[in-house]
């Protein structure tokens, strides 16, 4: 069962190393902070990069969310740490894994998408968001990049993803 730990305020990287460190492979069998592609212009040209996808979560394995907690408090030094981690998680919904699985892949990495907009409406040629346009939020055209809202556990979860967009095209002006 996955779960989605919300750590804002808090530094993720420190977290995730955390969990990794303390919690033993037998109680967790994955620990995720999804990534997708996206491009950033430096020393005059476009490189791709890797980024969360989630802004201040990451996404664990486990087998319940009460074990979670019992095993975060065992270690004292980090109390307020492990208490956070397990007040902040919510598990996902059998649908809402099922989905994220699908979409994020084996790798929990999300690669670049491509498309066009045609009379206001985006369309997805290629990439892990095609067939997913009614997800999409806001583009931004300039950072090749989408930001997409997902209906999750008891709110909406935004996380981002690379889109390149290679045409506009408006008939109506013609």
């Amino acid at each position: 069962m996955w779960s989605l730990c919300q750590c804002e305020g808090q530094n993720l990287a420190k977290m995730l190393e955390f969990l990794q460190t303390n919690i033993p492979d037998s109680q967790r069998t994955g620990l995720y902070l999804p990534t997708y592609d996206c491009m950033k212009k430096y020393q005059g040209a476009w490189h791709m990069e890797q980024k969360p996808i989630f802004s201040q979560a990451f996404l664990i394995e486990t087998a319940e969310k009460d074990r979670l907690q019992e095993l975060l408090g065992q270690w004292q030094p980090t109390a307020d740490m492990s208490k956070s981690i397990a007040e902040n998680s919510i598990e996902l919904l059998p649908e809402q894994e099922s989905f994220l699985r699908g979409f994020l892949g084996e790798k929990q990495h999300l690669h670049m998408s491509r498309g066009h907009i045609q009379e206001g409406r985006t369309y997805i040629t290629e990439g892990p968001l095609r067939g997913k346009e009614k997800m999409i939020r806001k583009i931004d055209r300039h950072k090749r990049l989408a930001r997409l809202e997902l209906p999750m556990a008891d709110g909406i979860q935004t996380l981002y993803a690379g889109l390149e967009i290679f045409s506009k095209i408006n008939l109506s002006a013609h």
